[in-house]
């Protein structure tokens, strides 16, 4: 858990000290943000703060606090199969029981009707928490339920030094841009790839057929260093910064702004979509690119 982070929202977010300094008036709380802003280091820190016992929380050794994470996968029945048991039997040390269900965005929407009939009649020492980067694509009924807190996104400051990012060159002055707030894949920057990433990047707005192994031999190395999801993820962000502060430059058509468009948002179809549809990452990304550069003609005589 990070200190700062929580301290930052905290400070931003003055309803969540009021509502948890008196009695809850719901037994569910949503916390809203994009990804990487640290809704679960918060979720964290409050539910220390209601269980009284902030080292076992951190540890994850608490009895009365139960996570369910599936990452970034689809969260199924079978991954909340443990609730009917755990719910209704009364807390072990503390006055209250938390279930906290990380990303739950990614809840089927069998698993939100599950979780909204508890919602429906709680066990009043129950409390749920509900990390989600779109509450929109939760069921009204289970928001109409529930406490909904929306997070900002972090400080350029705070990003910088928790990526320990001494902001000294543009190449970092465009990552910390695209980073927009968020502390998202923290764990795969380096200098290297910092700076394979920005030369992928002028590579590919050029759009020169020539560059098309130069441009493959940066993805691999890439990929090799991180993985395809983060690369696509990361390439399109950049891209879109880049495309924005360079626009006068690389976009001399109405065609070209489809191209890097269409290019940017293919990029996050495939980012997000890779494992869903098993997908080979390397043919994948090569097809993509490939497109790409030969989109630049067909459009042409398609864009007036």
């Amino acid at each position: 858990m990070n200190e700062r982070i929580v301290n930052f929202h905290l400070d931003t977010q003055e309803n969540i000290n009021f509502i948890f300094e008196n009695n809850l008036t719901s037994r569910s709380i949503i916390i809203e943000g994009k990804k990487g802003i640290g809704k679960k280091d918060l979720i964290i820190y409050l539910s220390g703060k209601i269980l009284s016992s902030s080292e076992k929380i951190n540890k994850n050794i608490h009895p009365d606090l139960l996570i369910i994470d599936a990452g970034p996968e689809k969260i199924l029945v079978d991954d909340i199969s443990v609730l009917d048991d755990w719910i209704y039997k009364p807390p072990f040390e503390s006055k209250n029981k938390i279930v906290f269900i990380n990303n739950s965005h990614n809840m089927t929407e069998i698993v939100q009707n599950k979780i909204l009939k508890i919602l429906e009649e709680p066990p009043s020492y129950l409390i749920f928490f509900l990390s989600v980067e779109n509450s929109n694509i939760l069921l009204p009924t289970v928001i109409s339920r529930s406490l909904l807190f929306s997070l900002n996104k972090l400080p350029n400051e705070i990003v910088a030094e928790i990526l320990d990012m001494i902001v000294d060159d543009e190449n970092r002055k465009l990552i910390l841009e695209s980073m927009d707030g968020s502390l998202r894949n923290i764990d795969k920057f380096d200098n290297t790839i910092i700076q394979m990433l920005c030369e992928t990047t002028d590579i590919l707005l050029k759009r020169n057929l020539n560059d098309l192994d130069k441009v493959g031999n940066l993805i691999d190395q890439i990929n090799d260093r991180t993985s395809m999801s983060f690369l696509c993820e990361e390439l399109s962000s950049l891209l879109l910064v880049k495309l924005k502060k360079d626009i006068n430059n690389s976009v001399d058509s109405k065609a070209n702004l489809v191209i890097y468009n269409n290019f940017i948002n293919d990029l996050n179809f495939l980012s997000l979509n890779i494992k869903k549809y098993n997908l080979n990452p390397k043919l994948a990304i090569e097809e993509l690119i490939l497109n790409y550069y030969l989109s630049n003609r067909k459009t042409m005589n398609q864009v007036v």
